[in-house]
């Protein structure tokens, strides 16, 4: 009995012997888990600032982004816009060349009837009758007054628009 109380407690203590080994390797790797916990941590709080970083460039890299767009579509614009008024001033000129062309064939056609008004009354003989020539003759005269005003209004136009 004695011896098997013996027994007993040798192997209750070597079981506490055993058990002792098994707590203390139990410890030591908790102090390691432990500081690989406290690495981890510190691991996923640098990568967390590093995240956001990162996050806060790329929002800034977008921002810019969308502001050269803006940019460049507020250019296109204006360029669609000066395309515009650059086809109209185009069109413009046509039409005052065109203007221009009929007006220096209008005061070329009136410089052959003002020639030719000329030209008739110098050709007139002076023994035509008075009475009867004196209305002829004021019509001619005024038909020349009126192709020389036409003439003038003329070169005042062609003027104004060179």
């Amino acid at each position: 009995m004695i011896q098997d109380e013996n027994n007993r407690l040798s192997q209750e203590l070597e079981n506490n012997h055993k058990d002792q080994g098994d707590l203390e390797m139990l410890t030591d790797e908790h102090s390691i888990l432990k500081k690989e916990l406290e690495e981890l941590k510190e691991s996923e709080i640098t990568l967390k600032e590093q995240l956001s970083r990162e996050k806060a460039a790329l929002q800034l890299s977008i921002h810019k982004n969308s502001a050269l767009v803006a940019e460049r579509d507020q250019q296109v614009e204006t360029l669609k816009s000066e395309l515009v008024t650059v086809r109209e001033e185009s069109a413009s000129i046509k039409m005052l060349q065109n203007t221009v062309q009929a007006l220096e064939q209008d005061k070329a056609n009136l410089q052959d009837l003002v020639k030719r008004l000329e030209k008739d009354l110098r050709a007139r003989p002076d023994n035509i009758n008075q009475t009867s020539g004196d209305a002829v003759l004021d019509q001619l005269r005024e038909d020349k007054e009126t192709a020389e005003s036409q003439v003038c209004a003329v070169a005042l136009m062609l003027q104004k628009t060179n």
